[in-house]
Protein backbone atom coordinates (compact mmCIF):
# COMPACT_ATOMS: atom_id res chain seq x y z
CA UNK A 1 0.00 0.00 0.00
CA UNK A 2 2.84 2.41 0.86
CA UNK A 3 4.65 1.59 -2.37
CA UNK A 4 1.48 2.19 -4.38
CA UNK A 5 0.91 5.57 -2.70
CA UNK A 6 4.50 6.66 -3.27
CA UNK A 7 4.28 5.63 -6.92
CA UNK A 8 1.36 8.04 -7.27
CA UNK A 9 3.44 10.90 -5.86
CA UNK A 10 2.07 10.89 -2.32
CA UNK A 11 4.51 11.59 0.50
CA UNK A 12 3.64 8.85 2.98
CA UNK A 13 5.45 6.69 5.52
CA UNK A 14 9.13 6.78 6.31
CA UNK A 15 11.23 7.36 9.43
CA UNK A 16 10.52 11.08 9.51
CA UNK A 17 6.76 10.51 9.58
CA UNK A 18 7.10 7.97 12.39
CA UNK A 19 9.20 10.43 14.35
CA UNK A 20 6.51 13.08 13.90
CA UNK A 21 3.90 10.66 15.25
CA UNK A 22 5.99 9.94 18.33
CA UNK A 23 6.50 13.66 18.97
CA UNK A 24 2.86 14.55 18.39
CA UNK A 25 1.36 15.60 21.78
CA UNK A 26 -1.97 14.02 20.84
CA UNK A 27 -0.35 10.60 20.39
CA UNK A 28 1.86 11.14 23.41
CA UNK A 29 -1.24 11.43 25.61
CA UNK A 30 -3.20 8.70 23.84
CA UNK A 31 -4.12 5.69 25.92
CA UNK A 32 -4.88 2.18 24.72
CA UNK A 33 -8.57 2.90 24.17
CA UNK A 34 -7.76 5.80 21.81
CA UNK A 35 -5.29 3.71 19.84
CA UNK A 36 -7.79 0.86 19.50
CA UNK A 37 -10.52 3.26 18.40
CA UNK A 38 -8.27 4.75 15.71
CA UNK A 39 -7.27 1.26 14.57
CA UNK A 40 -10.96 0.37 14.30
CA UNK A 41 -11.48 3.38 12.01
CA UNK A 42 -8.62 2.24 9.76
CA UNK A 43 -10.04 -1.30 9.67
CA UNK A 44 -13.50 0.03 8.86
CA UNK A 45 -12.22 2.13 5.96
CA UNK A 46 -10.25 -0.86 4.65
CA UNK A 47 -13.42 -2.98 4.69
CA UNK A 48 -15.30 -0.26 2.83
CA UNK A 49 -12.62 -0.21 0.12
CA UNK A 50 -12.83 -3.98 -0.28
CA UNK A 51 -16.63 -3.84 -0.54
CA UNK A 52 -16.46 -1.07 -3.14
CA UNK A 53 -13.84 -2.92 -5.19
CA UNK A 54 -15.89 -6.12 -5.09
CA UNK A 55 -19.09 -4.39 -6.17
CA UNK A 56 -17.30 -2.61 -9.02
CA UNK A 57 -15.89 -5.96 -10.12
CA UNK A 58 -19.36 -7.54 -10.08
CA UNK A 59 -20.78 -4.67 -12.15
CA UNK A 60 -17.94 -4.96 -14.68
CA UNK A 61 -18.72 -8.65 -15.23
CA UNK A 62 -22.51 -8.37 -15.54
CA UNK A 63 -22.52 -9.13 -19.25
CA UNK A 64 -20.83 -12.52 -19.14
CA UNK A 65 -22.46 -14.13 -16.09
CA UNK A 66 -25.91 -15.31 -15.07
CA UNK A 67 -27.94 -13.40 -12.52
CA UNK A 68 -27.88 -16.37 -10.14
CA UNK A 69 -24.10 -16.57 -10.34
CA UNK A 70 -23.68 -12.83 -9.72
CA UNK A 71 -26.05 -12.84 -6.74
CA UNK A 72 -24.34 -15.88 -5.27
CA UNK A 73 -20.93 -14.29 -5.70
CA UNK A 74 -22.05 -11.04 -4.03
CA UNK A 75 -23.61 -12.86 -1.07
CA UNK A 76 -20.62 -15.16 -0.74
CA UNK A 77 -18.15 -12.28 -0.75
CA UNK A 78 -20.22 -10.32 1.75
CA UNK A 79 -20.40 -13.33 4.09
CA UNK A 80 -16.69 -13.96 3.72
CA UNK A 81 -15.93 -10.34 4.52
CA UNK A 82 -18.17 -10.49 7.60
CA UNK A 83 -16.37 -13.64 8.77
CA UNK A 84 -12.99 -11.96 8.32
CA UNK A 85 -14.14 -8.89 10.19
CA UNK A 86 -15.34 -11.02 13.09
CA UNK A 87 -12.26 -13.23 13.22
CA UNK A 88 -9.66 -10.57 12.48
CA UNK A 89 -8.09 -10.55 9.03
CA UNK A 90 -4.43 -10.90 8.12
CA UNK A 91 -1.66 -13.47 8.52
CA UNK A 92 -0.63 -14.60 11.99
CA UNK A 93 2.88 -15.29 13.19
CA UNK A 94 3.50 -18.91 14.12
CA UNK A 95 4.47 -17.94 17.68
CA UNK A 96 0.92 -16.81 18.40
CA UNK A 97 -0.55 -20.03 17.02
CA UNK A 98 1.86 -22.20 19.03
CA UNK A 99 1.14 -20.20 22.18
CA UNK A 100 -2.60 -20.83 21.81
CA UNK A 101 -1.95 -24.56 21.36
CA UNK A 102 0.25 -24.66 24.46
CA UNK A 103 -2.37 -22.81 26.50
CA UNK A 104 -5.07 -25.23 25.36
CA UNK A 105 -2.96 -28.31 26.15
CA UNK A 106 -1.98 -27.05 29.61
CA UNK A 107 -5.41 -25.71 30.58
CA UNK A 108 -8.03 -27.57 32.56
CA UNK A 109 -10.61 -27.07 29.83
CA UNK A 110 -11.70 -30.22 27.96
CA UNK A 111 -10.32 -30.55 24.40
CA UNK A 112 -12.41 -29.60 21.40
CA UNK A 113 -14.96 -32.34 20.95
CA UNK A 114 -14.80 -34.32 17.73
CA UNK A 115 -18.03 -35.20 15.94
CA UNK A 116 -18.59 -38.94 16.22
CA UNK A 117 -19.41 -40.67 12.93
CA UNK A 118 -21.26 -43.59 14.52
CA UNK A 119 -18.56 -46.00 13.32
CA UNK A 120 -16.23 -46.74 16.29
CA UNK A 121 -13.37 -48.01 14.12
CA UNK A 122 -13.53 -44.91 11.91
CA UNK A 123 -13.73 -42.61 14.93
CA UNK A 124 -10.64 -44.29 16.34
CA UNK A 125 -8.77 -43.81 13.05
CA UNK A 126 -9.81 -40.14 12.99
CA UNK A 127 -8.72 -39.58 16.61
CA UNK A 128 -12.28 -39.25 17.85
CA UNK A 129 -14.20 -38.31 14.71
CA UNK A 130 -14.66 -35.29 12.44
CA UNK A 131 -13.42 -31.84 13.40
CA UNK A 132 -14.27 -28.33 12.29
CA UNK A 133 -12.55 -27.26 9.10
CA UNK A 134 -11.63 -30.75 7.96
CA UNK A 135 -12.22 -31.99 4.42
CA UNK A 136 -12.86 -35.75 4.34
CA UNK A 137 -12.87 -37.43 0.93
CA UNK A 138 -14.61 -40.80 0.53
CA UNK A 139 -13.08 -42.62 -2.43
CA UNK A 140 -13.78 -45.93 -4.12
CA UNK A 141 -14.73 -47.63 -7.36
CA UNK A 142 -18.25 -47.30 -8.80
CA UNK A 143 -21.02 -49.21 -6.99
CA UNK A 144 -18.87 -49.79 -3.90
CA UNK A 145 -21.33 -48.07 -1.54
CA UNK A 146 -19.85 -44.57 -1.24
CA UNK A 147 -23.22 -42.83 -1.27
CA UNK A 148 -24.78 -45.35 1.13
CA UNK A 149 -21.87 -44.93 3.53
CA UNK A 150 -22.05 -41.11 3.33
CA UNK A 151 -25.79 -41.19 4.01
CA UNK A 152 -25.38 -43.51 6.98
CA UNK A 153 -22.67 -41.26 8.34
CA UNK A 154 -24.93 -38.22 7.80
CA UNK A 155 -27.79 -39.95 9.60
CA UNK A 156 -25.57 -40.93 12.54
CA UNK A 157 -24.36 -37.35 12.99
CA UNK A 158 -27.86 -35.91 12.51
CA UNK A 159 -29.35 -37.93 15.39
CA UNK A 160 -26.38 -37.61 17.75
CA UNK A 161 -27.42 -35.51 20.76
CA UNK A 162 -24.51 -36.38 23.07
CA UNK A 163 -22.35 -33.27 23.79
CA UNK A 164 -19.26 -35.34 24.61
CA UNK A 165 -19.49 -36.96 21.16
CA UNK A 166 -19.97 -33.71 19.23
CA UNK A 167 -23.75 -34.02 19.17
CA UNK A 168 -26.19 -31.34 18.10
CA UNK A 169 -24.81 -30.74 14.61
CA UNK A 170 -27.14 -30.19 11.69
CA UNK A 171 -26.24 -31.99 8.45
CA UNK A 172 -26.95 -30.78 4.93
CA UNK A 173 -26.50 -33.11 1.96
CA UNK A 174 -25.98 -31.78 -1.56
CA UNK A 175 -26.88 -34.69 -3.89
CA UNK A 176 -25.69 -33.88 -7.39
CA UNK A 177 -26.42 -37.31 -8.86
CA UNK A 178 -29.51 -38.62 -7.03
CA UNK A 179 -32.80 -36.93 -6.28
CA UNK A 180 -34.21 -36.62 -2.75
CA UNK A 181 -36.57 -39.56 -3.29
CA UNK A 182 -33.71 -41.90 -4.14
CA UNK A 183 -31.70 -40.69 -1.17
CA UNK A 184 -34.74 -40.97 1.10
CA UNK A 185 -35.29 -44.58 0.06
CA UNK A 186 -31.71 -45.42 0.98
CA UNK A 187 -32.08 -43.81 4.39
CA UNK A 188 -35.41 -45.57 5.07
CA UNK A 189 -33.94 -48.90 3.93
CA UNK A 190 -30.96 -48.51 6.23
CA UNK A 191 -33.10 -47.45 9.20
CA UNK A 192 -35.87 -50.01 8.80
CA UNK A 193 -33.99 -53.01 7.44
CA UNK A 194 -36.32 -53.25 4.42
CA UNK A 195 -34.25 -54.08 1.32
CA UNK A 196 -33.87 -51.16 -1.07
CA UNK A 197 -35.03 -53.25 -4.03
CA UNK A 198 -38.31 -53.93 -2.22
CA UNK A 199 -38.89 -50.24 -1.53
CA UNK A 200 -38.36 -49.46 -5.19
CA UNK A 201 -41.04 -51.97 -6.21
CA UNK A 202 -43.68 -50.30 -4.01
CA UNK A 203 -45.14 -53.73 -3.23
CA UNK A 204 -44.17 -54.70 0.29
CA UNK A 205 -45.47 -57.62 2.32
CA UNK A 206 -47.23 -56.73 5.55
CA UNK A 207 -44.19 -57.55 7.64
CA UNK A 208 -41.98 -55.07 5.77
CA UNK A 209 -44.71 -52.42 5.81
CA UNK A 210 -44.77 -52.73 9.58
CA UNK A 211 -40.98 -52.55 9.72
CA UNK A 212 -41.05 -49.29 7.75
CA UNK A 213 -43.95 -47.85 9.75
CA UNK A 214 -42.12 -48.53 13.01
CA UNK A 215 -39.24 -46.19 12.10
CA UNK A 216 -41.01 -43.34 10.29
CA UNK A 217 -41.29 -41.26 13.46
CA UNK A 218 -37.49 -41.22 13.73
CA UNK A 219 -37.20 -38.90 10.74
CA UNK A 220 -39.13 -36.02 12.28
CA UNK A 221 -37.42 -32.92 13.59
CA UNK A 222 -39.19 -33.36 16.93
CA UNK A 223 -37.38 -36.67 17.36
CA UNK A 224 -34.02 -34.98 16.82
CA UNK A 225 -33.38 -35.79 13.14
CA UNK A 226 -31.32 -32.77 12.03
CA UNK A 227 -30.82 -33.81 8.40
CA UNK A 228 -31.58 -31.68 5.35
CA UNK A 229 -31.27 -32.35 1.59
CA UNK A 230 -30.56 -29.51 -0.85
CA UNK A 231 -31.21 -30.86 -4.34
CA UNK A 232 -31.38 -27.65 -6.37
CA UNK A 233 -30.02 -28.45 -9.87
CA UNK A 234 -26.92 -27.22 -11.72
CA UNK A 235 -24.99 -26.35 -8.59
CA UNK A 236 -21.55 -24.77 -8.84
CA UNK A 237 -19.01 -24.65 -6.05
CA UNK A 238 -19.95 -21.02 -5.51
CA UNK A 239 -23.63 -21.99 -5.13
CA UNK A 240 -22.81 -24.74 -2.65
CA UNK A 241 -20.52 -22.53 -0.59
CA UNK A 242 -23.14 -19.77 -0.42
CA UNK A 243 -25.91 -22.23 0.50
CA UNK A 244 -23.73 -23.88 3.16
CA UNK A 245 -22.94 -20.53 4.77
CA UNK A 246 -26.62 -19.60 4.80
CA UNK A 247 -27.42 -22.97 6.37
CA UNK A 248 -24.76 -22.41 9.02
CA UNK A 249 -26.21 -19.02 9.91
CA UNK A 250 -29.60 -20.68 10.44
CA UNK A 251 -28.51 -23.84 12.29
CA UNK A 252 -25.17 -23.12 13.96
CA UNK A 253 -22.34 -25.65 13.64
CA UNK A 254 -22.98 -27.98 10.69
CA UNK A 255 -21.61 -30.86 8.65
CA UNK A 256 -21.74 -30.61 4.84
CA UNK A 257 -21.92 -33.73 2.66
CA UNK A 258 -21.42 -33.41 -1.09
CA UNK A 259 -22.23 -36.32 -3.42
CA UNK A 260 -20.16 -36.06 -5.45
CA UNK A 261 -17.27 -33.78 -6.43
CA UNK A 262 -16.67 -34.85 -10.00
CA UNK A 263 -20.02 -33.62 -11.28
CA UNK A 264 -19.98 -30.24 -9.56
CA UNK A 265 -20.47 -27.70 -12.34
CA UNK A 266 -17.67 -25.20 -12.68
CA UNK A 267 -18.62 -21.54 -12.77
CA UNK A 268 -19.48 -20.60 -16.35
CA UNK A 269 -18.43 -24.01 -17.72
CA UNK A 270 -21.32 -26.32 -16.96
CA UNK A 271 -20.89 -29.97 -16.15
CA UNK A 272 -17.45 -31.46 -16.72
CA UNK A 273 -17.26 -35.25 -16.80
CA UNK A 274 -13.73 -35.32 -18.12
CA UNK A 275 -11.80 -34.92 -14.90
CA UNK A 276 -11.79 -34.14 -11.24
CA UNK A 277 -12.79 -36.40 -8.40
Amino acid sequence: MLASAKAKGHDVGGVEYLAQLVADPVWARADEAVVLADAAIVRDQSARRRIRANLLGQVASLGGRSVEEILGSVVDEATSLADRQAAGAGPRHISGVVEEIADAVLSDEPPTTAVATGYPALDEALNGGLRDGEFILIGGRPSMGKTAFALNLSRNIAVNREPLRGGGRAVVVFPLEMGPAALGMRVVSSESGVPLRMLRRHHLPDEQINMMADVMHRFTYDQGMRLWIDDRPSRTLEDIRTAARQFKREHGEIVVVLDYLRIVAQSGRGRDDGGGM
